[in-house]
């Protein structure tokens, strides 16, 4: 079956009606579920050959996390459609108003490679729950993980439903000169852009999960140990391959040595003496992006870590110090196990260094200042914030997720999840019996007058 064939067929059974009913939107929801504990193993090895991603970190950040996304969003599929009743005008009587949600429709979602299995099939749950039908393109970059998917998915759906369609830019291309009537990516901003410049002329509705370097500020008055964990776990999980992991550490001159000794030993806590004998710490994705690594450390002070291996695409947890500001590990995102530690003097300075993380998908602060921290809300646009932690606000699926600017467009997870794949729409329902004469022609002086002084509501 062909890109135009396989979409004809989505619209086809969209437009019937099939995926509207709260029984089948929940028996989809289901089979995914069962796809994913079925063929748990599959996909453990597949993310290991991909990503050298440890177990526990395919268990729970992959697996685990698109289960309880399942879960927690089957309760929440009777609210999808629910009509929220609004009040009618006066010369709209006798009627009834109301605000609803409709489905898009065919979906085409593309995933990142990073976490190929979290990023990929949330947005697939948001958009199942939501009565929509779905085209998944996995990335080529995580060919186990793709290919895994593609098996178990196209096996427990129909295509008319949900169809998982492999292949490299040159598919994705093809699927994206379709007529979708809404788009899901998550990836690079560069790539994000031009995916928002085609989309543009055919006025598809789209939601951009993009990158983004996020600040990490660090101010005294914490104990240093606990704040060294919360950033090298958000840091090096996955291999510093996380769109919301500390991009840099901005740390008040006063603390730089001490934060900078208290990284070491909590890094060597993590991962031992040699992290690449580590059961714990993954694996660059490929060797492209193994070099990439290596060309921004150029120019770098290596505070730590720096011993890697290429055939093994081991990449070192690595800390770094920046002097100049126009080093590319200040202007590129990072995205590995790569962690700038800058000092700064005073908020001045601060300032002058955060203008390097434009619109963050992420800002983080570790302070006792909730004053300080209220002020870099109000000054740096982010997509989230948070006080003294990295990383772990994405676990909360009460929490909308999405970025803000160069690091997204829109949100989704949890009850935004639904919502994401959905638009507003206005239900009003008159009455067949009869009519207020007061609207209709020939009009009358009176009834304007009290148009104008707002009577009539």
């Amino acid at each position: 079956m062909d890109a135009k064939q396989l979409l004809a067929g989505q619209l086809e059974f969209f437009l019937s009606g099939g995926t509207r009913s709260p029984a089948f939107r929940r028996e989809s929801l289901l089979r995914l579920r069962r796809v994913l504990t079925d063929n748990q193993e599959a996909f453990i090895e597949a993310l290991a050959s991909d990503l050298g991603k440890p177990r526990m970190e395919a268990v729970t950040a992959e697996l685990g996390f698109c289960v309880q996304e399942i879960d927690t969003t089957i309760p929440q599929l009777g609210r999808v459609f629910q009509n929220s009743r609004r009040g009618t005008p006066f010369l709209l009587w006798p009627g009834r108003s109301y605000a609803t949600r409709e489905p898009y429709g065919p979906t085409l979602i593309l995933g990142p490679w990073n976490y190929p299995l979290n990023l990929t099939l949330v947005p697939v749950i948001g958009a199942l729950a939501a009565g929509n039908t779905v085209v998944l393109k996995p990335s080529e970059l995580a060919p186990h993980t793709a290919d895994v998917l593609a098996k178990t998915l196209n096996a427990a759906f129909g295509p008319q439903v949900l169809r998982v369609v492999t292949g490299g830019p040159d598919t994705a291309k093809e699927l994206l000169d379709l007529d979708f009537r809404f788009v899901f990516f998550t990836g690079s901003s560069a790539v994000g852009r031009k995916i928002a410049a085609s989309l543009a002329p055919r006025l598809i509705p789209c939601i951009l999960e993009l990158g983004g370097k996020n600040p990490c500020v660090v101010e005294p008055g914490l104990p240093l140990r606990l704040v060294a964990q919360r950033i090298a776990f958000g840091k090096f999980y996955n291999a510093g391959q996380t769109c919301v992991a500390p991009d840099s550490v901005l740390v008040h001159s006063s603390l730089f040595a001490e934060l900078t000794d208290e990284l070491k030993r909590v890094i060597g806590d993590f991962f031992g003496a040699d992290p690449s004998s580590s059961p714990s710490f993954g694996r660059i994705i490929n060797d492209t992006h193994f070099q990439r690594l290596e060309a921004l450390l150029k120019g770098s002070e290596i505070l730590s870590g720096g011993n890697n291996k290429p055939a093994e695409r081991y990449f070192a947890p690595t800390l770094v110090t920046v002097r100049d500001q126009s080093s590319p590990l200040l202007t590129q995102e990072i995205f590995g196990p790569v962690l700038p530690i800058l000092p700064y003097k005073d908020k001045h300075e601060l300032g002058l260094l955060l203008k390097n993380f434009p619109s963050p998908l992420a800002l983080y602060a570790f302070s006792l200042d909730k004053d300080f921290f209220r002020r870099l809300r109000l000054s740096y646009p982010a997509g989230s914030y948070v006080l003294n932690d990295v990383f772990t606000h994405i676990l909360n699926r009460e929490l909308p997720f999405g970025g803000v600017g160069a690091s997204g467009v829109g949100s989704y997870r949890g009850r935004e999840g639904w919502k994401a794949f959905t638009r507003p729409s206005s239900l009003m329902e008159r009455s067949p019996q009869w009519e207020l004469p007061l609207r209709l022609p020939p009009y009358r002086d009176s009834v304007t007058r009290m148009i104008q002084k707002g009577s009539l509501k």
